[in-house]
C-alpha cells in the first residue's frame, strides 16, 4: 500500500489480507516469492556448468542469443527446472507456516488450508484419527502432483 501511495495510486490501496478476492493471491505470491531465490540459484548454477564450447560453436554457425537459449540452455538445464518445480510444488502444498503467519486461516475460513485444518482438528477438537486421515490424503495428493510434474517435465537427458 505504501508503494501504491508513493506511485500516486491511492485508489488501489486495500486491506489485501482481509479481502476475500485478494487473500489467496497474496498467500500464493508470498509462497512463490519465497521459492524464487532457490529457483534462480539452481538455474544460474546449472547455466554456469554448461560448456563454453557449445556456445562458441553455435555462434560460429550463426545462432543468436535467443536461439542459443532455446536450443542449448533450456534443454540442458531442463532437469534442474524439473527439480525446482518439484521443490516449489512440494513447498506450496506445505502451506501451514505462511498462511498461519499471514492470516491464521481467516478471515473466516477463506484461507484455511489442509495443514491448518488438520492442526485445528487434531489439537482443538481432539479428533486425531480424522486429522491423520487428512494427512494421508494430502500426502497422496502431493505424491500424485509430483508424479504428474515429473511425467510432464521429464524427458531426455544430454551428455556433453
Amino acid at each position: 500500500n505504501n508503494l501504491l501511495r508513493v506511485l500516486g495510486l491511492e485508489n488501489l490501496t486495500t486491506a489485501w489480507l482481509e479481502d476475500r478476492n485478494t487473500i489467496l493471491w497474496c498467500v500464493s505470491f508470498v509462497n512463490l516469492w519465497r521459492m524464487a531465490g532457490l529457483t534462480m540459484m539452481l538455474c544460474f548454477t546449472a547455466m554456469l556448468m554448461l560448456p563454453e564450447s557449445l556456445f562458441e560453436s553455435s555462434h560460429l554457425d550463426g545462432a543468436g542469443y535467443g536461439r542459443q537459449f532455446s536450443k542449448i540452455v533450456l534443454p540442458l538445464i531442463k532437469p534442474i527446472i524439473q527439480l525446482s518445480t518439484v521443490f516449489t510444488l512440494a513447498t506450496n502444498f506445505k502451506t501451514f507456516d505462511t498462511v498461519f503467519v499471514l492470516t491464521r486461516g481467516g478471515p473466516g475460513n477463506i484461507s484455511m488450508t489442509v495443514p491448518i485444518y488438520m492442526t485445528d482438528t487434531a489439537f482443538t477438537f481432539a479428533e486425531f484419527g480424522y486429522a491423520a486421515t487428512m494427512g494421508v490424503g494430502i500426502t497422496l495428493v502431493i505424491i500424485t502432483a509430483i508424479a504428474l510434474t515429473n511425467r510432464l517435465l521429464g524427458g531426455e537427458t544430454y551428455e556433453y
